[in-house]
């Protein structure tokens, strides 16, 4: 900040001016040092909890994103059963409705259909009877009068007029007459007892209606509810996954808000330390340093020297390249060591990528990348660092042309 200060340069008032530019704070004649750091600690703290917000919303939807081809399909999937079921039971709350109600109209017709027949044989019983009563008594009165007709021309004409045919006839119109009255009673209670039941068929429809949207009401909240049970299921299972992945970032800016706070004094330790070796380095530095230029003035030298010589031509394929270095290490063994050693340089790649591995990467079970060859290679030379007498500086050009030209191809 630009320094306004216009008075004395020393006092109480000085001391808050200094304070209020040292936390960048508007100063306020007054204020005291103190106000200026607890602005300035307030303002840290604020920006340090949006800071901590973003951070919690950004690896929320990195969260959401990895759970989301897990958990997606199971969540359509019950919304999907849902509407089915919800489509089904006003389908079948419609079927219902239309077959009995079909029913129970057709109970309403046969009724009307029952009274029509019986009252129409009644009548049609009664009228033949009549006919046949008439025909009778007609039959019966010519049969009479031929009688006394006869009768009388013998002498004995009114004696013929009461005879037994006359009335054995009425004897049989009145028998016929009482018969027809009994199957006539018994046609209309036949008849009241059919309309009853087509009745009561009706009725029996009607409540067989009611039973069946009943059933079919409690099957469809059978269904839903177990369909809720099963979302809230899932729910549980994604707010759980949800809070393991928020528990592993936790875990792990703990571990390493821990390994910065180490990193710190180590730091801090390793700057003392070099304030007492300065002096020695810079002179071991030099020494070193005029070393290489000598051994590099004379490798010049033989380079040049040996210029003619003609270099043995390989092919560009792996089995050429087996060829160079068995011939040019001169050991037969040299390929084989080399491949051996670049299997365990892999592993030693590996193991560093999978302690690199987040905590919340393990969690949701993230697969680690094979190592790339510039990772092989630095676990290369960390083996045959810790291996002084193996022969890395000697191999070393032929790992990386290896890991650069065939490696993995």
């Amino acid at each position: 900040m630009v320094d306004t200060w216009t008075g004395p340069k020393s006092g109480a008032r000085y001391n808050e001016y200094l304070a209020s530019q040292k936390y960048g704070q508007t100063y306020t004649p007054g204020q005291g040092a103190g106000t200026a750091l607890k602005q300035y600690t307030t303002a840290q703290e604020d920006a340090a909890k949006a800071a901590q917000a973003k951070t919690d919303a950004t690896r929320l939807e990195e969260i959401n994103k990895r759970l989301a081809p897990i958990y997606n399909p199971l969540t359509e999937l019950i919304g999907t059963q849902k509407k089915a079921a919800e489509t089904r039971y006003a389908t079948n709350q419609a079927d219902i409705k239309n077959i009995f109600g079909s029913l129970s109209t057709l109970g309403k017709e046969d009724a009307a259909r029952i009274n029509k027949q019986f009252t129409d044989s009644i009548a049609k019983q009664q009228m033949d009877l009549a006919a046949r009563t008439t025909q009778q008594r007609s039959e019966t009165a010519a049969g009479v009068a031929q009688a006394v007709a006869t009768g009388a021309e013998r002498g004995g004409g009114e004696a013929m007029a009461v005879n037994p045919i006359s009335v054995a006839a009425e004897q049989g119109i009145s028998n016929a007459n009482a018969i027809m009255t009994n199957w006539q009673g018994l046609m209309q209670a036949n008849q009241s007892q059919a309309v009853v039941d087509a009745a009561n068929r009706g009725t029996g429809y009607g409540q067989q209606q009611v039973a069946a949207m009943d059933t079919l009401s409690k099957r469809f909240e059978a269904t839903m509810a177990d369909l809720g049970s099963q979302e809230a299921q899932l729910k549980s299972q994604i707010a759980a996954a949800t809070q393991a992945a928020k528990d592993a970032y936790a875990a792990g800016d703990a571990a390493a808000a821990a390994a910065a706070e180490k990193a710190k004094e180590t730091y801090n330790l390793q700057l003392l330390k070099n304030e007492g070796a300065q002096n020695v380095a810079n002179t071991q530095a030099t020494a070193k340093l005029q070393g290489i230029q000598m051994q590099q003035q004379g490798a010049n030298n033989r380079a040049a020297s040996s210029g003619t010589t003609k270099k043995t031509s390989y092919s560009k394929d792996i089995y050429g390249f087996q060829k160079r270095v068995t011939t040019e290490l001169r050991d037969a063994n040299a390929f084989n060591n080399l491949a051996a050693s670049i299997t365990e340089a892999e592993k030693v790649a590996l193991g560093r990528k999978q302690r690199a591995q987040s905590a919340t990467d393990r969690q949701l079970g993230v697969k680690i990348k094979a190592p790339t060859p510039a990772e092989v290679l630095s676990g290369w030379k960390y083996l045959g660092s810790k291996n002084k007498n193996s022969n890395a500086a000697k191999m070393l050009p032929y790992v990386e042309d290896y890991l650069k030209n065939y490696y993995n191809k």
